[in-house]
């Protein structure tokens, strides 16, 4: 069995949780019961695994990032509604985001560059060099869906909560 993901759930099924730490090591915790075959296919599959943590990582931060977004825009334009200033007034700055999404999910400055130039160029956001700010694709576009993509992130399971 090489696969990382089965390896990762026989691991869980006893209890165990692997993480990959910044040193290419991955950190076993609530690891005692685990059957010596395990621990021994775990370790002669350890760069998989350090692999698909890694990216199962960036996508949930990816993700998280993009989210993050809009729960900024919704603080931005709470507070137009609450000084009576038209929604559009509402932008989140680069800045802002980077820094958001820096404290809450745990980035360093060059996986914020990552992630802001993916979402940039895979067209999920639009980045106004000028003004320095950005603004997802489904508000520039001012889509008929717009509201129903965003009734669609703001539900509660998709809250942008600090890790």
């Amino acid at each position: 069995m090489n696969d990382p993901k089965q390896l990762i759930e026989m691991a869980q099924q006893y209890g165990a949780r692997l993480k990959r730490m910044d040193d290419q090591q991955i950190k076993v915790t609530n690891g005692q019961h685990l059957p010596p075959e395990l621990i021994e296919q775990l370790r002669a599959n350890k760069t998989a695994l350090l692999k698909y943590l890694e990216q199962s990582f960036f996508d949930a931060a990816l993700q998280r990032a993009y989210h993050g977004y809009f729960w900024l825009l919704e603080q931005k334009q709470q507070q137009c509604r609450y000084n009576r200033q038209p929604l559009s007034d509402a932008h989140v700055s680069v800045q802002e985001w980077r820094q958001s999404i820096a404290d809450v999910i745990g980035l360093n400055p060059c996986e914020v560059q990552t992630i802001e130039n993916l979402l940039i160029n895979s067209r999920h956001f639009r980045y106004y060099w000028n003004d320095q700010y950005i603004m997802s694709i489904a508000e520039y576009a001012n889509d008929d869906d717009y509201h129903t993509i965003y009734e669609y992130i703001h539900a509660p399971s998709r809250a942008y909560l600090a890790s």
